[in-house]
């Protein structure tokens, strides 16, 4: 089997929702280890900071965990200008946030146009 080769993602900004989770952390971790430079958006701080240095102490990478509400707005943009500052560009972005609950990051009146959930 060939190994993957992951080294175009180095020095590459990413930005995982809900990072601090179970799933969210694992590909968080291993996109750090692939040489990424890591942005945790979570809403439990306290969480997102422990993921972030425990990252950074095995990989080496530039981790940085925020407190952010998916759901808001203004959470949203502070994060942006403050990856933008810290970090550059960013290059990817994972949507992790909200579990398997549709309530957690959705709500029907958010879509116009044909498809809109109901």
């Amino acid at each position: 089997m060939k190994k993957a080769d992951f080294s175009e993602l180095a020095d590459k900004t990413c930005v995982i929702t809900g990072g601090a989770g179970v799933i969210g952390s694992s590909i968080v971790e291993g996109l750090a280890a692939a040489g990424m430079k890591i942005v945790i958006l979570d809403i439990n701080a306290e969480l997102a900071g422990k993921v972030a240095e425990e990252v950074k102490s095995k990989t080496g990478a530039k981790v940085l965990g925020l407190k952010t509400d998916v759901l808001d707005r203004a959470s949203l943009e502070a994060a942006r200008d403050t990856i933008h500052t810290e970090f550059g560009r960013i290059r990817y972005l994972i949507n992790g946030a909200g579990g398997n609950s549709p309530k957690a990051t959705t709500r029907c009146q958010q879509y116009q146009g044909r498809g809109a959930p109901r």
